[in-house]
């Protein structure tokens, strides 16, 4: 029983220093791990073409579809998840965009609150609510 037992005790040595050893390679590998690259998203690449296209409100679909075209088959799912990883980036161009103004030959002015122009139909004002519409906020629900 003697020599069962040394080789039992014998083996559970070689299998603790083959786990330390292997713990102190893993550990090793861990510390000069580099993601680099391999997590950026396929995207990455196309990322100003994307942001653009989402900040002049390109649906998903559309952003998707267009990728196809260049020969970039992504998901539905990776475009919105990368959307909004840019969220800021998008909304930051989609104020420049929309902070353009159109040339003055082109623009029309807005009608004034008092002027109803083609428009026969005053504005709705406060005056116009009645007394419970005036201390309820408006929701959905209650516009019928």
């Amino acid at each position: 029983m003697s020599d069962e037992q040394d080789m039992q005790n014998e083996s559970d040595k070689i299998l603790l220093d083959s786990i330390e050893d292997g713990e102190k390679a893993l550990l090793q590998l861990a510390e000069s791990f580099d993601p680099g690259q391999g997590r950026r998203s396929v995207l990455h690449q196309y990322k100003r073409g994307v942001i653009l296209l989402r900040a002049k409100h390109a649906t998903y679909e559309k952003i998707a579809a267009m990728l196809e075209k260049v020969g970039v088959k992504v998901s539905l799912f990776s475009v919105s998840r990368f959307c909004r990883q840019h969220r800021a980036e998008i909304k930051k161009l989609r104020v420049q965009l929309e902070g353009r103004k159109p040339p003055a030959d082109v623009a029309e002015p807005l009608p004034q609150a008092g002027d109803h122009g083609d428009n026969p139909m005053p504005a709705r004002t406060s005056t116009s609510l009645s007394p419970a519409e005036q201390t309820q906020p408006t929701t959905r629900r209650n516009r019928f």
